[in-house]
């Protein structure tokens, strides 16, 4: 039978202890030292794990870093063979967003089409066929949707595109075998954190927006049409293109690494310049490779179709009617994305494998 207390020892149990009461003032000096301290321990870690300095020299012992990859043209063709052995799933991930993108206004590139190639054949004589195909196939490739609510829409259908391209590759990398329906249902998680990666990859591109529009302006007054300024001009927006660029390599890489579960967009910012630091430029001139197929694949595609289709026009009453040419650039867009993301991604695997090893 339990002996009951004595005041003194029922009040010395109800007092709490020195360590209890000294707790929450520990506790609270002590979030306000991380509070205090995060800013140096940020600037600590980033000293460790970038090894240039401003204003410094850095040597080569510190900054270089391996990247053994394949040659340009090899490299290309493994990324058209992964594309390949899985040519099913991705010929329906092509079909399917096309189809969205037409169904949500994606032909508005028809009319610029239909007005410019009326606007020759009212001096076609001026002009010849090989300069009339090709002005044509740059305005399908550089043409917009007309309102602002088609240009969402289909800035949707690229990220889209983007995420589900990069989620299969990852289920095939791994071994596994999904189908299209899995990527259309699990791919868009990401949604959210990409669609901020391109908004800052759209901040990054102001700065060239800015000389586009200067070049223009500077032009119509004639301030650059030759000597000290042009070659002022030209030198500026030089820097300014390499600016862009340096940026927009490890955006490329952030929009890859972002789609990983639990990721966040400026860790995933971080991730990636850490990953491309000491070796930028060789990234770099891989996504000009890309640049370049995918500008030599659109004259490949589009010059012989702008032909067909004038050559229709002009045998066929009824087929100025049909918007042909229109119909192959959306799904030259979606193929350029898929395309673009398999690049991206391979070459971000190929990195990152490096590093792993």
């Amino acid at each position: 039978m339990a002996t009951k207390r004595s005041k003194k020892q029922r009040g010395t149990a109800r007092q709490p202890s020195k360590k209890t009461q000294s707790q929450p003032s520990a506790n609270w000096r002590s979030r306000l030292k991380h509070r205090v301290l995060a800013p140096h321990r940020w600037l600590e870690s980033l000293k460790a794990r970038r090894p240039h300095r401003s204003f410094r020299r850095t040597c080569r012992r510190d900054y270089a870093r391996q990247l053994a990859l394949p040659g340009y043209v090899a490299f290309t063709a493994q990324t058209i063979r992964l594309l390949k052995d899985h040519r099913r799933v991705f010929i329906s991930l092509i079909l399917t967003f096309s189809i969205l993108t037409i169904l949500l206004g994606g032909l508005s590139a028809q009319n610029t089409y239909d007005v410019l190639g009326d606007a020759f054949s009212e001096t076609d004589t001026a002009v010849d066929g090989a300069t009339r195909i090709g002005t044509l196939a740059l305005s399908l490739a550089t043409a917009s949707p007309s309102s602002e609510v088609q240009q969402v829409y289909v800035g949707f259908m690229v990220v889209m595109v983007w995420l589900a391209t990069v989620w299969l590759l990852r289920e095939f990398m791994a071994g596994r075998l999904p189908k299209f329906r899995d990527a259309l249902y699990s791919a868009g998680a990401p949604l959210i954190a990409s669609v901020v990666l391109v908004l800052v990859m759209l901040v990054q591109l102001i700065p060239a927006g800015i000389v586009a529009l200067a070049y223009t302006a500077l032009s119509q007054v004639g301030l650059i049409d030759g000597g000290l300024g042009a070659m002022l001009f030209f030198c500026i927006s030089a820097l300014v293109l390499a600016l862009t660029l340096f940026w927009l390599t490890t955006t490329f890489f952030a929009l890859v690494i972002v789609t990983l579960p639990g990721m966040y967009p400026w860790r995933a910012m971080r991730s990636a310049a850490d990953i491309v630091i000491g070796r930028r430029l060789r990234i770099l001139y891989r996504l000009l490779w890309l640049l370049a197929s995918i500008l030599l694949l659109w004259a490949l595609v589009l010059l012989p179709t702008v032909a067909l289709d004038q050559w229709l026009r002009s045998m066929i009453d009824w087929w100025g009617s049909v918007p042909f040419v229109s119909i192959i650039t959306v799904v030259m867009g979606t193929i350029t994305t898929v395309w673009a993301s398999a690049y991206v991604y391979h070459l971000y695997r190929k990195v990152v494998a490096q590093d792993a090893a």
